[in-house]
């Protein structure tokens, strides 16, 4: 999605429009591509947002959307599932489909929506927080949905000249706090990125091709979607079973009380019944009652990968 007024046709159809407040903060060996990290520090820092590599492309950078932190445990990471968004590529998503559902009931899902972010070819100018950062490098940065709105603001109001490489500007950036947004400002004056033309051939030759990086989904990514939004749905029905006491959570939207936002307010559920194999005899009292099964737990770090709260037991022995 490199055609700029179709990606903020997709935000606008997303709720996610572009605002006038400041933002927050192909052949090509991948396992040698260079990435740079936004430092979370409140130190400035300066880079330059290169063009994008394809001709065709209005805008810069590809725009892509992840729902993170899902309530599910990951067999293969250590963090919690992170899935890939199909409605930023105009597609329907089974895990917003799933969020949209629970939230609909009363259930806080907020902290698993869909994330845009940009990414885009950038030199790092300056950045006192990672020295060993390279001006003449080409990195592939990953800018926050604010930065990224920021971004497409400039782009629209010069016609893309900001990312000129003869006379384009430099970016100015901080973060208000070491969390918080990314304050961005366009150096006041245009700049080249390099003093001859054989340098600047050499950087523009380092650019990435982002939309075979960041390419459109697979079928493989719409059958692992709508699978992780089947397994979404498993957990936080069982977690609305717990706050209703056990009873229908069809009934969830006629619940009277505040319902906690914070997964460790909550009572373990029960994940889904499984054969019990090689039970752990030491159950905590509040543990579910697959507590140690080998075919629940994860034997290695001792992770629940059913439970919507992660519930912590010790592996079984022997295995």
């Amino acid at each position: 999605m490199s055609n700029l007024d179709q990606v903020m046709n997709t935000l606008n159809k997303l709720g996610r429009g572009i605002g006038s407040n400041g933002g927050e903060g192909g052949s090509k060996d991948f396992s040698k591509t260079l990435y740079y990290k936004i430092p979370k520090t409140t130190q400035k820092f300066e880079i330059r947002v290169l063009p994008s590599k394809n001709p065709n492309s209005t805008y810069p950078g590809e725009v892509v959307a992840s729902h993170f932190k899902l309530p599910i445990a990951r067999k293969d990471e250590k963090d919690f599932g992170t899935r890939r968004c199909l409605a930023i590529h105009g597609m329907p998503c089974a895990i917003c489909d799933v969020l949209s559902k629970f939230s609909s009931m009363g259930l806080d899902t907020k902290n698993w929506t869909m994330a845009v972010q940009g990414k885009l070819d950038v030199m790092v100018i300056s950045d006192p927080s990672q020295p060993d950062v390279k001006s003449n490098e080409v990195r592939i940065m990953t800018a926050t949905e604010g930065m990224n709105r920021w971004l497409m603001e400039k782009c629209q109001e010069t016609n893309g000249a900001m990312f000129d490489p003869l006379m384009g500007r430099n970016i100015k950036a901080h973060r208000e706090k070491v969390d918080g947004k990314v304050m961005c400002e366009p150096a006041m004056d245009p700049s080249s990125i390099a003093g001859n033309k054989v340098d600047m051939e050499a950087i523009l030759s380092q650019r990435h091709d982002l939309d075979k990086i960041f390419k459109a989904p697979t079928d493989n990514d719409i059958n692992e979607n709508r699978e992780v939004a089947q397994a979404i749905e498993r957990s936080l029905s069982e977690r609305l079973k717990m706050i209703n006491g056990g009873g229908d959570s069809s009934n969830a939207g006629n619940m009277n009380g505040v319902i906690p936002s914070n997964n460790s307010e909550l009572p373990p559920a029960t994940p889904p019944s499984t054969p019990l194999t090689s039970l752990n005899t030491n159950k905590p009292p509040q543990a579910p009652n697959c507590f140690g099964d080998v075919n629940v737990f994860n034997a290695t770090r001792a992770e629940c990968m059913n439970c919507v709260w992660d519930f912590q037991c010790k592996k079984t022995t022997g295995k």
